[in-house]
């Protein structure tokens, strides 16, 4: 699991924690670190919901966290996350519908094709991955 102390790490910039098992929930702890840019925590098995405290990382440009356990409605604090270059949420039982919030953080447009979604938008846009069936489900 990752520790609720994860918070005191406060000048942390770039964490990276890809691929290392982690299990259980993802504290809410996870949003005292204001100076993250970029929060990958993908490839694991996280579960539970995604913590709202997440919007205070306002700092994120990447936040990774596809194919975990990962369960409930998306946060709708994410959408303070105004630099979010990358948002992905894929392989997640995630609850449609996907927040206003959220999907208003960039102007894009995307296509899926046997299940797999690419953004069509212009360069430079945020890529918002989260739309890839079955991922997302509707209550």
């Amino acid at each position: 699991p990752i520790p609720s102390t994860i918070g005191q790490l406060t000048a942390l910039t770039f964490l990276v924690l890809t691929d290392n098992t982690l299990d259980g929930p993802i504290p809410s702890t996870i949003g005292q670190l204001t100076e993250l840019n970029h929060l990958q925590l993908d490839y694991n098995q996280l579960s539970g919901p995604i913590p709202s405290t997440i919007g205070q990382i306002t700092g994120l440009t990447a936040l990774a966290l596809a194919l975990n356990s990962l369960t409930s409605y998306i946060p709708s604090e994410i959408g303070q996350l105004t630099n979010l270059k990358n948002l992905s949420l894929q392989g997640n039982p995630l609850c449609l519908p996907v927040p206003a919030e959220v999907d208003a953080l960039a102007q894009y447009t995307y296509a899926c094709t046997q299940g797999t979604c690419v953004e069509t938008g212009p360069a430079g846009t945020a890529y918002i991955d989260l739309y890839a069936p079955p991922y997302l489900l509707p209550l």
